[in-house]
């Protein structure tokens, strides 16, 4: 097992960081967090099949992102930096086969997103209007899915998901006031 900070510095370090626009770390046997610091150009990053646990500052640049297959787990916010708190060009995410529990995303542009495999609860997806796949199959525990449309949803899996569904209002004023929730029960 590496470090995974320790093997970043390393092989990337922070005067050419700028200059990455496609990072693949995958099956590199890392553990622990990164810090992505410092990587403002990067738009394609594939961190699976590691040990990772943490991400500190995820470039708003940042288009597509693989980080299935670590181990991620409990609440978690997907927010990027650069003063907004939401990842503006994001479009596609995998976050399969970690251990996450309760999840968020302000991904305004996000259209692909795979949530599967996880130990989900609870999935907020108010903020991702674009949205055109989504898997949150295999979360057997998943009981209530936030969203303000899903119109443009061409692909939906959630096999291994009991549930049924049932429409609740008034959304939580503190996610966004004018939002009807979905939610979804076993």
């Amino acid at each position: 097992m590496v470090d995974a900070q320790t093997w970043l510095d390393q092989n990337y370090p922070n005067e050419n960081r700028d200059n990455v626009t496609e990072l693949d770390i995958s099956n590199k046997n890392l553990v622990g967090s990164l810090n992505l610091l410092n990587f403002t150009n990067l738009r394609k990053s594939n961190f699976s099949h590691n040990k990772l646990n943490i991400y500190n500052f995820v470039p708003i640049s940042l288009e597509e992102f693989d980080t299935s297959h670590n181990q991620f787990s409990r609440f978690y916010t997907f927010y990027g930096i650069g003063g907004s708190g939401i990842m503006p060009n994001l479009k596609r995410l995998n976050f399969s086969f970690n251990a996450l529990k309760n999840v968020s995303f302000y991904a305004p542009a996000l259209n692909s997103l795979d949530v599967s495999n996880n130990i989900i609860t609870i999935l907020n997806l108010a903020q991702t209007k674009n949205l055109t796949e989504l898997n949150c199959s295999n979360n057997s525990d998943l009981t209530i899915l936030y969203f303000s449309s899903l119109s443009n949803l061409n692909s939906f899996n959630c096999l291994g998901v009991r549930l049924t569904t049932q429409i609740s209002s008034p959304f939580p004023s503190s996610l966004a006031p004018s939002l009807s929730p979905i939610f979804l029960y076993k």
